[in-house]
């Protein structure tokens, strides 16, 4: 995005952290169901992160995954108006309610996660 593109508009850090032994578990069963032909914990994060994230996603201009530390963490950035961070914080913050998910909110931040890298 050109960084004009980025005028009235900021940067919400999401961080879903799992708990480890109820997303093997589920990722476990979900391959044993057929939902899922791998055990692969990080395929789990990111498909579950999606549905949990989806209305913060659906209210974003755009999204970028940020590194994980750890495999039952997921990272994201997402570019808000700045009159949707309220909201969007409230999303995220109300999933901490759901069991085996802890969450953190970070932003409004400047949108530096969307400027595009000078060429080389």
């Amino acid at each position: 995005m050109r960084p004009a593109m980025l005028d009235g508009l900021v940067e919400v850090h999401a961080c879903l952290r799992f708990d480890e032994e109820e997303a093997l578990v589920a990722a476990h069963d979900e391959r044993l169901s057929g939902t899922r032909s791998t055990y692969d914990l990080v395929t789990w994060r990111r498909a579950r992160s999606d549905a949990l994230l989806a209305p913060v996603a659906a209210a974003a201009r755009g999204q970028v995954l940020l590194p994980d530390r750890v495999p039952t963490e997921e990272r994201r950035a997402f570019l808000l108006p700045h009159e949707d961070v309220a909201s969007a914080r409230a999303v995220i913050t109300a999933l901490t309610h759901l069991a085996g998910v802890e969450t953190e909110c970070t932003g409004p931040l400047p949108p530096v996660s969307f400027v595009p890298a000078p060429p080389i």
